[in-house]
């Protein structure tokens, strides 16, 4: 940002981890759901349901990681500008 560099040796250490595994995480879903669509109304247990299921929980997990490294870098540093902007929001449904 305009030449400047932020440093914090825990914070970076860990924002920037787990911007690659939200990342991996996203890139590697489209597939695990793809082989899930395959076999979703088959009968009884498969690989690719508790693949499907392990992936859900991976990238909520890596959301909500990610939007609380988010709120930690932007106390540290008030220009920070995130590469993946995460927004939670609770809504009435």
């Amino acid at each position: 940002m305009n030449g400047r560099r932020f440093a914090d040796a825990n914070l970076s250490a860990t924002y920037y981890r787990n911007v690659r595994a939200f990342l991996h995480d996203a890139g590697a879903f489209p597939k695990t759901a793809a082989e899930f669509g395959k076999t979703a109304f088959l009968p009884g247990p498969s690989e690719a349901r508790q693949n499907f299921l392990g992936g859900i929980t991976a990238m909520c997990h890596s959301i909500l990681t990610l939007a609380d490294d988010q709120k930690r870098m932007r106390a540290a540093f008030a220009e920070f500008v995130s590469p993946v902007e995460i927004t939670l929001s609770s809504s009435a449904l």
